[in-house]
């Protein structure tokens, strides 16, 4: 079975529901016990890393892409 892949480039537009799913695959993450990938991750980096003005900052700098 082969499955559709969505190629976005994360924007002003959608940034709001990008930082939703950082702090939800990090909540899952935590409650599965399986961090593969998120090596060094604490509550705060998260929260750092999903605030919106930080990722404002990213996105003004850089092309970010996301594969869903």
């Amino acid at each position: 079975m082969r499955e559709n892949i969505e190629i976005y480039e994360l924007n002003m537009d959608n940034i709001s529901e990008f930082s939703k799913l950082i702090r939800l695959m990090w909540r899952e993450a935590k409650e599965s016990g399986n961090l593969m990938g998120w090596t060094g991750a604490t509550d705060e980096v998260i929260d750092e890393l999903s605030d919106i003005n930080t990722l404002k900052e990213i996105i003004l700098k850089n092309r970010i892409f996301i594969a869903k």
